[in-house]
């Protein structure tokens, strides 16, 4: 794969970057996604002479709606949300300046909204294998993708959707350094940091406030997205019949992403027990009716989600069927447990590639998620 030297054209200041940043041995210095925070940051990468290994995401990092990536070729649902990673980073980024990102905000969200109308069975595949982007950008992605599966179960209008996703990109913009390095913190919480996400929902509230945002029902999600269904959330202790649902959405949503994404101290939780942990905590830390709605929208076997067939290999579950005990399935993973050149479509009707459990495999293979999901040929 090649490797170029970065430029002073290549990123601006508070652009999160569109690929990985190695040096020359090709260790990993910043991941995809991370924002350029201060000129002297900008300088460092020039004077040590950077490299960015070349990404087909590069081609597509300047588009900035849904719009402009279909006039570069066919609809891919991946590409949809790699860009709204891209462009989520530089409107956070603008936000903490002070900057009005309305216009933006509401680009990102259309076009998140448009992925996953066309196909919710890759969007949801999106939140369990696509993690390769800061934490700060790409989990609000995730969790819109959520949401937008929770709002639809839950009948709310298009417009409702809207300012649930909306409120979904931004909720964390009251905590968005410390978030970053919560997650690949392994110490306990200081008190200060304690502090500042007991803080955030306010805090987020008053940045997007003198931002240009004034749509009260988002704030108002914003506000409440922490509050738990048993009081004890913050940061006002509201007890389920007086938090907004659209706050119960991405409370639930925000919960579920977490766990399914990996940390530095831990790989991620496998999808049955996070949907697991989702149905005990039901009627306490969450609402007990969007809980069960979104497991059983999910199903058994949730798109993203390695299984083990019964002929030994590995497969990724890529789109749910009428039978939750049989959703398309594509191997990846021989029985000599070697990755394969292209992903093979099985037919787990059949005996031999019948679905025997969830694994949790992290071997890698050579195609794209798309690929997978057929919007590319191996």
């Amino acid at each position: 794969m090649k490797a170029y030297r970065i430029t002073k054209n290549d990123v601006a200041v508070g652009d999160p970057l569109p690929w990985n940043v190695i040096d020359r041995e090709g260790k990993l210095l910043l991941k995809k996604g991370a924002i350029i925070t201060s000129t002297r940051v900008h300088e460092l990468l020039l004077e040590r002479g950077l490299y960015q290994r070349e990404t087909q995401e590069h081609v597509h990092a300047k588009a900035t709606t849904s719009e402009e990536l279909a006039q570069q070729g066919p609809f891919n649902p991946f590409e949809v949300i790699e860009n709204c990673t891209f462009k989520l980073g530089r409107t956070l980024y603008n936000l903490t300046q002070n900057k009005d990102c309305s216009d933006n905000l509401k680009l990102i969200t259309n076009s998140i909204i448009m992925a996953c109308n066309k196909d919710p069975d890759a969007a949801l595949g999106a939140v369990h294998l696509l993690h390769g982007h800061a934490y700060t950008t790409i989990h609000p992605i995730h969790v819109a993708a959520l949401c937008h599966a929770l709002c639809r179960v839950s009948n709310l209008s298009d417009e409702e959707t809207h300012r649930v996703i909306s409120a979904c990109l931004v909720s964390n913009i009251g905590m968005l350094e410390l978030q970053e390095v919560l997650h690949d913190q392994t110490a306990p919480l200081s008190q200060e940091q304690k502090d500042q996400i007991a803080a955030h929902p306010e805090e987020g509230v008053k940045i997007l406030r003198e931002t240009g945002i004034k749509d009260e029902a988002i704030l108002e999600i914003i506000l409440q997205h922490h509050e738990r269904a048993h009081g004890g959330g913050y940061p006002n202790k509201l007890k389920a019949d007086k938090i907004k649902l659209g706050a119960k959405i991405l409370a639930l949503a925000d919960c579920y992403s977490a766990m399914v994404s990996p940390r530095i101290y831990r790989d991620t939780v496998d999808t049955s027990a996070a949907l697991k942990t989702l149905f005990l905590e039901r009627g306490k830390e969450y609402d007990e009716q969007l809980a069960i709605q979104l497991i059983k929208y999910m199903g058994i076997f949730p798109p993203g989600t390695y299984v083990k067939l019964a002929n030994g290999e590995t497969a990724l579950v890529t789109r749910r069927t009428a039978n939750n005990m049989a959703p398309q399935v594509s191997s990846v993973i021989s029985i000599k447990q070697l990755p394969y050149s292209r992903p093979i479509q099985r037919d787990n009707k059949r005996k031999e590639f019948a679905i025997k459990g969830i694994v949790e495999n992290k071997k890698k293979f050579s195609f794209s998620l798309a690929t997978i999901w057929g919007y590319e040929t191996a």
